[in-house]
């Protein structure tokens, strides 16, 4: 009798062997964006309505010393062509794509002041040594900042 109330106990305090451990499923309480909904975004229009490729008048400020960090609504995106909207006042959130930028405004040649735009990325012209350009840019090593760059590969220089 002691041996078949120990298998009995035996098998009642035994775990099921388990290859995998067990993890938490994450569990959505609301629809959560997907990325285009994220990357198109709408952000809150003022009260009087621009076309989509007018600036929004403010004092400007030397680029290097304003507009460090990624906007509010650039996240979960690439966010260069993002921080160069708001940077330049633009509400078109379209230019939130970089490559995007290579329709805007008119072409040009490189200059300070020019939106030079590649495949991917997406900056402002800011100054020339002679021998590098130097390129203010959101997103770039997830940061905003102003470098020398080379303009190989650009696909369009752009006067905004």
């Amino acid at each position: 009798m002691r041996i078949v109330l120990l298998l009995i106990a035996a098998c009642l305090l035994a775990t099921p062997a388990s290859a995998r451990p067990h993890h938490t499923h994450h569990v959505v309480t609301k629809a959560e964006p997907n990325f285009f909904e994220r990357l198109f975004k709408p952000t809150p229009q003022p009260a009087t309505r621009k076309t989509h490729h007018q600036r929004t008048p403010s004092p400007r400020v030397d680029v290097a010393t304003s507009d460090t960090s990624r906007p509010s609504d650039c996240y979960g995106i690439a966010w260069c062509g993002c921080w160069l909207r708001h940077h330049l006042g633009i509400n078109d959130v379209r230019l939130n794509l970089a490559r995007a930028w290579a329709t805007v405004g008119s072409a040009a040649a490189p200059a300070v002041g020019v939106v030079v735009v590649w495949a991917h990325h997406v900056g402002i012209i800011t100054g020339h040594d002679g021998s590098n350009w130097i390129i203010t840019s959101g997103n770039d090593g997830n940061a905003v900042r102003t470098h020398a760059r080379s303009l190989a590969g650009a696909i369009a220089f752009r006067r905004v």
